[in-house]
């Protein structure tokens, strides 16, 4: 415990480059992207059930997954039991989820734990709203606003289904709105109160 010290936080930086935001495309499709280790704890098989009930109601949802691992033949699996093979595409391995977000209309995370859950200031950086379960401590920090996506409880189908119709089902709100709710997260910015705190000579530790 710190007693008599003055304590700064900076943000942790997790945006390193600056990208030029796309908007949302307006092709009115319903493009939705996951991004992670195909892993059990990343609660893929949720978010695909998720996407049967979404289905319902957008027959043309698409749910693109990034990302490889042990999880893969189940998941496909259930892909294949729930007819969502127009729906959903594991698209395996990628350096760079940026394009991808680029893409999509929204970005998911399904996980049933996450620490800072860093993809969700990644999404919200390039422009697009969240829908996220409540996994992660970030959300705190990152849900000030309805506008900016929504958390529902943790392995629940029903409750991410019905946070991905009602975003739908609204217009997106500008990307620079919501780039700017991570702005705190850049590596310049970060870097910009470091150096501020040792120029200052303060005496607080940096945290």
């Amino acid at each position: 415990m710190l007693t008599g010290r003055e304590v700064k936080v900076i943000p942790l930086p997790v945006v390193w480059v600056e990208h030029d935001l796309v908007p949302v495309p307006e092709n009115g499709d319903l493009n939705i992207l996951a991004a992670g280790r195909l892993v059990p704890v990343k609660g893929f098989d949720v978010l695909i059930e998720a996407i049967a009930f979404v289905k319902k109601q957008c027959p043309t949802v698409r749910l693109i997954i990034c990302g490889e691992g042990p999880e893969r033949p189940r998941l496909e699996s259930l892909i294949s039991t729930l007819g969502l093979h127009e729906n959903v595409v594991l698209a395996g391995y990628v350096s760079c989820i940026r394009p991808w977000l680029d893409a999509c209309r929204m970005f998911v995370l399904s996980s049933y734990a996450e620490s800072y859950g860093a993809v969700l200031v990644e999404a919200l950086a390039a422009g697009r709203q969240i829908v996220s379960t409540r996994c992660t401590p970030a959300l705190q920090d990152l849900m000030q606003a309805p506008w900016v996506g929504e958390a529902v409880p943790v392995g629940d189908p029903c409750a991410l289904a019905d946070a991905i119709v009602r975003l739908q089902a609204q217009p997106a709100p500008p990307c620079e709105r919501l780039a700017e709710t991570v702005r705190s997260f850049h590596l310049a910015h970060g870097g910009e109160h470091y150096l501020s705190l040792l120029a200052s000579g303060s005496g607080g530790r940096a945290g």
